[in-house]
């Protein structure tokens, strides 16, 4: 017997369509309920808001991510020296890889991101409404990495590397290479700026 579809991504997906074929602000949460097939009542007590769809979005392709480096690092583990592997490896090398898997696990949703990234250079107030869901975002790629996000320095560390992974970002949203050779370069220059920042703040307190 087949799994019933999950309501809440059945509204993610709907999201994502709608708006990478119609813009933000043309697709109401109501749009999104119709399309799902779901009534407004059952969409609004998951997310009352498009944003808090954003912010879920973000979660699941988070997730994502996590399982794509996990399963990378299974395949590539060497039992007899995969501590020393772990401690040969630089910071940068751990956040290109885990950035890179972010950017695999949303591939395909380019389209609406596009979408949403040319809303929030018009709409400042969207931009600060995501700014939680990017914070976790980005909180969940420093600590795939094994970077601290706690306490003051973590903060710190979370806006540094946050500019060089909207950097990246905007890179990839217009890279259209398979090999991403773009992508790459553009994240690898980002964050070979910012390694030196190691020796005044250490990846763990």
């Amino acid at each position: 017997m087949a799994r019933k579809a999950d309501p809440s991504d059945k509204l993610i997906v709907s999201m994502l369509r709608l708006v990478a074929a119609r813009g933000w602000a043309a697709v109401s949460l109501s749009d999104i309920a119709d399309d799902a097939g779901i009534a407004l009542s059952q969409c609004y007590d998951r997310f009352p808001s498009k944003v808090t769809l954003v912010s879920a979005y973000f979660a699941k392709r988070d997730q994502a991510m996590l399982l794509l480096v996990e399963q990378d690092r299974a395949q590539n583990a060497n039992p007899l020296d995969a501590d020393m592997a772990q401690d040969d490896e630089t910071v940068r090398e751990r956040l290109f890889d885990v950035a890179m898997a972010r950017f695999d696990a949303m591939a395909e949703d380019k389209p609406f991101l596009i979408a949403l990234q040319n809303t929030c250079r018009r709409d400042p107030a969207l931009s600060l409404s995501l700014l939680p869901a990017w914070r976790l975002s980005i909180c969940c790629v420093l600590e795939a990495a094994g970077i601290d996000t706690s306490g003051l320095r973590g903060l710190l560390r979370q806006k540094i590397y946050s500019g060089a992974l909207l950097a990246a970002g905007r890179a990839w949203l217009k890279d259209d290479s398979a090999d991403m050779a773009r992508t790459m370069a553009t994240l690898d220059k980002q964050l070979l700026r910012i390694e030196r920042l190691h020796q005044v703040i250490p990846t763990r307190c």
